[in-house]
């Protein structure tokens, strides 16, 4: 893809058109650093490898803040993949990113089953209110 000037003027194109470019699977071998430059990307993904210890391991935080922090210069939005437990959520949450998904929030679900839970308003709002609880209640380790 980075050798091919048809791919990027395609990608150009789309997002002329409204198209939503989103880099799945950033910092791993198949979405490295040097596509940030030459894509016209809306938002990257943080990959779930990332973000697995980005609470518990000071060397993780500060890689997942640096992911962040290189996401927000260039002006695109960041969605963490594979959050699974409330303290990845607050320590996400705390530094800037408010677009996740995983286990936590829910399994994979057909489009009927989700269609299904979107249309009960704020299904999943308990769930948020226990993490924030959770937080004031018990502090997580500041990196």
């Amino acid at each position: 893809m980075d050798n091919d000037g048809k791919v990027l003027k395609f990608l150009q194109e789309l997002k002329e058109t409204g198209v939503y470019l989103s880099l799945e699977n950033f910092g791993t071998n198949y979405a490295p650093i040097s596509y940030l430059g030459r894509q016209p990307l809306d938002e990257i993904k943080i990959d779930r490898s990332f973000v697995l210890d980005c609470d518990t391991r000071k060397d993780a935080a500060r890689l997942v803040k640096a992911i962040i922090a290189m996401s927000k210069s260039l002006n695109l939005h960041t969605v963490a993949e594979g959050v699974e437990t409330a303290g990845q959520y607050r320590f996400l949450a705390a530094n800037g990113v408010n677009i996740m998904r995983g286990y936590l929030f829910s399994k994979p679900l057909p489009a009927a089953e989700l269609q299904q839970l979107l249309v009960v308003p704020w299904h999943f709002m308990p769930q948020l209110q226990r993490m924030a609880l959770i937080g004031e209640l018990k502090s997580y380790p500041q990196t």
